[in-house]
């Protein structure tokens, strides 16, 4: 048994596993039950000497109790479950009044989620980094670490991108929280893959968060920059066979920078569900994913559709690489996250490494797409090859299209039969190509999608925009009282009541 989900990390599962014999690929029961438990993790991490967040030593007992926890902690405080993971059952209180509601959701959330509805209170730790450590460990006591995943850009506390190594952190530093991270492994008597969270301060302080039992989601990173693949050595430590891997054996190699792509709208988070109409994956970067062409994608699961993982040389290469891959995605049929995705990856302060777990907070308003001619352009393309199509003519691969005195010649071999046009750009000032997406034709028009943004488009000669001025919109037909038909047809009987 391996992966992401509950069972990964239910001790009772993996007891009853060990009982019938069956191999469990994953840490010892005893270790999951007490990682899993942010009171007992936090307690084994003190006395292991690792630095932790300052918060209540046992569980909130009560409204009142978590209240006088709070003033005692000081003010801005986390509330959340004991059981805690994916970012449910956590929320922030700034004040007595926002701690009791906090508790109510947290409360309800938790027993909801995990089936437990224990809390505890710590200090809130404003705009850290989010910064994990990798463990590998097996059955003899050998414990190695990996270079540190940075996952601070987050929504609702998940994580949507990481990156190994972090710009942030250093040789020693990396040293310093390897090194905790092994030392609590040990004294949990932990083997297998597990990670080591932390929040680190803006002087480069680290607290120690939890210790996740399971492979990460982000895992592939670790295996990017280390060439060393994590589920392999999973099923070799479950067999019984000790580490071959030495510390010494372990260097990061290039850089690699993880995207998650979710059904869910870019500005507000909420889950998008409905039928993947298309689903087109880039062949240029590694792509992880469960869903096809088709897959129905409901509320019942979580809203992750694949993870995009690029490696180079250097991080700069990667972002590119990224965006090239994120414009390569066609996804239909629901909302996704790739327009916030592309916008990251373009935006200053992300290229600088100026990120904290607010980013998406602080930023969301001022994350833009470039202002270019490059829609304009693919525009004019498939309008002109549409032209060609109905007219009959021998498609012509080479069209000249001119903005603002500037000549740029297109040139692709795309056909309308394709839903993806890859267009070469040839102008004086710059030779590039860009990837744009044909969705399907529209009454006046077309729909192409760029960035991971549907545009409705239409092409018009200056003597039809003249006249469309003219043309007045069909009038919205407010439907509040109407009783719509779900097909043609004739109305036989009619049987209404009126209201007195």
């Amino acid at each position: 048994m391996i992966g992401y989900g509950f069972l990964s990390e239910n001790s009772l599962f993996a007891s009853q596993l060990h009982q019938a014999g069956i191999s469990f690929i994953g840490p010892p029961p005893n270790a999951i039950s007490m990682m899993g438990d942010k009171i007992l993790s936090k307690k084994a991490a003190r006395e292991s000497g690792i630095p932790i967040v300052s918060g209540s030593d046992d569980c909130v007992q009560s409204e009142e109790h978590c209240i006088q926890l709070a003033n005692q902690i000081g003010y801005p405080v986390m509330i959340k479950a004991a059981l805690a993971g994916g970012g449910k059952a956590m929320r922030v209180a700034k004040n007595d009044a926002q701690v009791r509601e906090a508790f109510r959701i947290s409360t309800a959330e938790a027993q909801s989620a995990f089936g437990d509805s224990r809390l505890l209170v710590e200090k809130f730790i404003s705009s850290p980094r989010h910064i994990e450590i990798q463990v590998l460990g097996d059955k003899f006591g050998n414990v190695v670490y990996f270079p540190e995943r940075e996952c601070s850009i987050q929504r609702r506390n998940q994580k949507v991108i990481e990156e190994s190594p972090s710009v942030f952190v250093d040789e020693d530093m990396r040293r310093r929280m390897g090194e905790d991270a092994v030392k609590i492994c040990k004294a949990v008597g932990y083997y297998s893959a597990g990670t080591c969270e932390f929040l680190v301060d803006e002087d480069k302080n680290y607290y120690f968060l939890e210790l996740n039992t399971r492979l990460q989601v982000e895992h592939p990173v670790t295996e990017m920059v280390t060439g060393v693949d994590l589920v392999q050595q999973m099923i070799s430590i479950a067999a019984g066979n000790p580490l071959a891997l030495k510390q010494e054996d372990i260097k990061p190699n290039g850089w690699a920078i993880e995207s998650r792509i979710y059904a869910e709208d870019p500005e507000t988070f909420l889950p998008s569900v409905g039928t993947l109409s298309q689903y087109l994956e880039t062949k240029r970067l590694r792509c992880d994913s469960g869903v096809y062409q088709g897959s129905k994608i409901s509320i019942f699961y979580d809203p992750l559709l694949c993870k995009l993982i690029a490696h180079n040389k250097d991080r700069q290469t990667c972002i590119q690489e990224m965006k090239l891959a994120l414009d390569e995605m066609l996804v239909s049929g629901v909302k996704t996250n790739i327009p916030l995705l592309w916008k990251i990856m373009n935006s200053q302060s992300f290229n600088k490494g100026n990120i904290t777990t607010s980013y998406l907070k602080d930023n969301l308003q001022e994350l833009k797409m470039e202002s270019t001619n490059d829609l304009y352009l693919a525009a004019a393309y498939v309008y002109c090859k549409n032209k060609q199509d109905e007219m009959g003519y021998i498609p012509e691969e080479q069209i000249v299209v001119s903005i603002d005195d500037t000549e740029f010649v297109l040139d692709s071999d795309w056909t309308l039969s394709k839903p993806t046009l890859v267009l070469n750009i040839d102008s004086k000032q710059e030779q590039k190509s860009m990837t744009v997406h044909y969705l399907h034709r529209l009454a006046t028009g077309f729909k192409l999608q760029y960035h991971g943004v549907a545009c409705c488009v239409s092409v018009k000669s200056p003597l039809e925009h003249d006249l469309s001025r003219h043309i007045k919109e069909k009038p919205v037909w407010n439907q509040e009282n109407a009783v719509n038909s779900p097909m043609p047809g004739l109305v036989d009987k009619n049987y209404s009541r009126l209201k007195p």
